[in-house]
């Protein structure tokens, strides 16, 4: 019997991941497993399931209407090999500064429509779950990619921030392949001292 498939505008997934390929598919990622690829069910469009060998970018290679199935067992994942290709797809979306900017103080301030854009035009275009599980999904997920993207602020912090120098040196060295260089490079160049978090500078002060 065929499951219900999460709704959403094809139209729009497709334009949107047309778009965002290149950064989407080749933002590096390390997982600790060091797999090249992972052995998970995919649905296609037609309601079928496929069981193949996946890796990470491979999933923004799936045609239009294919998406990974996600088997959920309460309020997280499955046990099974589609966690760690889970695990690293969210960790390029964390990562990827256009989808997330981190020009935020803390994840909790990212604004609703960057979460919303990720959530309907990427994550619900790619990855498949039972409905039944629709409000665990988004709320483990979500929350796993607030987790990368604190973990990946620090890391361009300590790559990008030489304390050798001064405030405005390093104002001028922001990362390259953060957008909006002027205003992200407000959010990686403080740090505090008791939480070495980043927030956000006003440049003006």
């Amino acid at each position: 019997m065929e499951t219900p498939q999460n709704s959403h505008d094809s139209a729009n997934d497709e334009s949107f991941l047309h778009d965002h390929h290149d950064e989407l598919s080749s933002r590096p990622h390390r997982n600790k497993s060091k797999r090249k690829y992972w052995m998970v069910q995919v649905r296609t469009n037609e309601g079928e399931i496929k069981e193949r060998g996946l890796m990470v970018k491979e999933i923004y290679d799936l045609p239009l209407g294919d998406k990974v199935v996600i088997p959920f067992d309460g309020n997280q994942p499955s046990a099974t090999d589609v966690d760690g290709l889970l695990g690293g797809f969210l960790g390029r979306l964390a990562a990827d500064s256009k989808m997330f900017p981190i020009c935020f103080e803390n994840w909790h301030l990212v604004l609703n429509n960057y979460k919303n854009r990720a959530w309907n035009d990427v994550i619900k275009a790619k990855l498949w779950w039972d409905p039944i599980y629709e409000t665990a999904a988004k709320v483990y997920m979500m929350k796993d990619i607030g987790k990368k993207w604190k973990e990946n602020r620090l890391k361009l912090f300590y790559t990008y921030y030489d304390d050798k120098k001064s405030r405005d040196e390093n104002v001028k060295n922001p990362p390259l392949s953060i957008p909006e260089i002027e205003k992200c490079a407000k959010g990686i160049l403080k740090i505090d001292p008791n939480s070495r978090l980043i927030t956000l500078v006003d440049l003006k002060n």
